[in-house]
């Protein structure tokens, strides 16, 4: 596969600014198969990919959760074969552009099993970080996705629809 142009992150919630525009810093989850742990990163700290700093803790507030799917093909994890910002319709560039992803043979929708040649679900978090007021997205793929996906449906059956503070 060769290199995908992400579409911009819809941010329906912030009227006047367009997806394209907005490009706060990313952390991702340092895991196993990463880049970040081959450079002898600790497992499961939060890895800015900017700056390269480590946090064990982000205490945040979330304002939104994207749903998206990876397909990262065997032995390839310089760029994803295909992906899908929404988990409906894969993305532009990508190998099955265009199609459902529901119709997909490499959708896979267990993520605490570790799997490859599979398209797996994932989660971009935009937050606030609680302290320093400036905002951030979290990536969520991998072995990841199950404990984010507990959070959130602790949260949304706890607190429903009211904003809440988290410590990842």
């Amino acid at each position: 596969g060769g290199d995908l142009t992400h579409e911009p992150v819809n941010h329906k919630y912030i009227p006047d600014a367009p997806g394209e525009t907005l490009a706060p810093p990313v952390f991702k989850i340092v895991q196993g198969a990463s880049q970040a742990a081959a450079e002898g990163k600790l497992l499961g700290l939060f890895y800015s990919m900017e700056t390269g700093e480590l946090k064990e803790t982000l205490m945040a507030v979330i304002l939104s959760v994207q749903f998206t799917r990876t397909y990262w093909a065997k032995g390839n994890m310089e760029s994803p074969v295909c992906y899908s910002n929404d988990r409906i319709r894969a993305g532009v560039g990508g190998m099955n552009e265009g199609q459902l992803c529901a119709d997909c043979p490499k959708r896979d929708d267990s993520p605490w099993i570790k799997k490859t040649d599979t398209c797996l679900p994932a989660y971009v978090l935009l937050a606030v970080d609680a302290e320093s007021k400036e905002p951030f997205m979290l990536r969520v793929g991998g072995t990841s996705v199950a404990d984010i996906r507990n959070l959130l449906t602790l949260f949304k059956i706890k607190y429903q629809n009211m904003p809440f503070k988290i410590a990842l």
